[in-house]
């Protein structure tokens, strides 16, 4: 049986990573020098070298029989995160991949489609066709493939998420705004990607396209 005396109680705080939950935990103030394990100081880095030296020598004088040895907390905290940051990195890696091989298909598919409708294009702009409404016209056909993409992708990427955060005891909500934002982000990239082919399309001269009718 220990009596101990309580001199502070302490909010709950976290002692481990975010995927652990908070548990009770108990500070003593040991009686004796040779019961201390470690301790916790805040320096400032102002003048570091002197502080841990100084730090050091009252260790070495408090505890003789445990080598003296330090480390960040900082460092620590982030330690326990290693592994969700090394997987971020490995996602955002074949995610800039992927966006650059879609890219390149798109590209690639929009060349294919600008010299499919070329005396389409033509007859529209004697027809007197803006070029405006002939960009509209042929990046409307990769819109719609970019909102079935999307109804696809979506929940997918929710569910994905979603199982990834239930590996923390304390976790945030998904927001949508995230997947607005993604959407609106791959329907930019797929309208930049296709607005070259469109915009030669509409203003090439229509007669190039005519002249063999």
């Amino acid at each position: 049986k220990y009596n101990y005396e309580v001199i502070g109680v302490m909010e709950d705080f976290h002692q481990t990573s975010l995927k652990e939950e908070i548990k009770a935990i108990m500070f003593e103030i040991p009686g004796e020098a040779t019961r201390y394990d470690y301790m916790i100081a805040s320096v400032e880095p102002t003048d570091f070298n002197n502080t841990v030296a100084s730090i050091e020598k009252v260790w070495k004088e408090l505890v003789n029989d445990t080598p003296f040895e330090y480390s960040f907390l900082d460092e620590n905290i982030q330690r326990q995160y290693d592994e969700d940051r090394k997987v971020s990195s490995i996602i955002t890696i074949f995610t800039c991949i992927a966006v650059l091989i879609s890219c390149l298909g798109l590209y690639g598919l929009s060349t294919y489609m600008a010299e499919r409708r070329f005396k389409e294009m033509g007859v529209r702009k004697v027809m007197g066709a803006s070029v405006n409404q002939i960009v509209t016209l042929m990046s409307s056909e990769f819109i719609k493939l970019i909102v079935i993409a999307l109804i696809i992708s979506v929940p997918l990427a929710w569910y994905a998420m979603d199982r990834w955060l239930e590996g923390f005891a304390y976790r945030t909500s998904i927001d949508v705004l995230v997947f607005v934002y993604a959407g609106g982000a791959a329907m930019l990239v797929a309208l930049l990607t296709v607005s070259f082919e469109s915009f030669k399309a509409a203003t090439a001269n229509p007669l190039k396209a005519l002249r063999n009718e």
